[in-house]
C-alpha cells in the first residue's frame, strides 16, 4: 500500500481548511462566551492552552491572534455577542456576553452541525 503523505499546511491539522477552522473558532467562542463573559485577550490565552481546540484552530505564524479578533468582530456584527466595558487594574477590558440571538445561533448550529457530522460519518463508512 502506497504510502499518504500529509499535505502541509498552516493549521493545527493538515486536513483541517481555513473555511471549516472558522466554522469551529466560531462555534468554540460561542460557547466559550455563553459559559461566562470574557474578555478577547483571556479568550487567546485559552484557546493557545487547550491542545483540543489548537488541533482546530490554531495557525503558525501568530495569525490565531488576528483570525480570533476578526471573528469576535463578527459575531458582535451578527447580533450574537455584544460588549461590556471594565476597567481593571487601570486597564479597559471589554468583555463579551451572548445574546439571545446568539444563544439561538449557537443552539442550531450545534445541531446542524453534529447532525451533518453523523450523516457523513454514514457516507463515508
Amino acid at each position: 500500500m502506497a504510502k499518504v503523505q500529509k499535505k502541509k499546511c498552516d493549521y493545527g491539522n493538515p486536513y483541517m481548511t481555513k473555511d471549516m477552522s472558522h466554522i469551529v473558532l466560531k462555534l468554540i467562542l460561542l460557547r466559550r462566551i455563553q459559559k461566562s463573559p470574557v474578555y478577547t485577550y483571556a479568550l487567546l490565552k485559552e484557546i493557545n492552552g487547550n491542545a483540543h481546540i489548537s488541533r482546530f484552530i490554531k495557525w503558525h505564524g501568530g495569525s490565531v491572534k488576528n483570525d480570533l479578533y476578526n471573528t469576535v468582530k463578527v459575531l458582535e456584527k451578527s447580533g450574537y455577542i455584544t460588549t461590556k466595558g471594565k476597567i481593571e487594574d487601570g486597564r479597559f477590558k471589554k468583555y463579551y456576553t451572548i445574546t439571545e440571538s446568539g444563544e439561538g445561533a449557537l443552539k442550531e448550529s450545534k445541531r446542524v452541525f453534529l447532525n451533518g457530522v453523523r450523516e457523513l460519518a454514514g457516507i463515508i463508512k
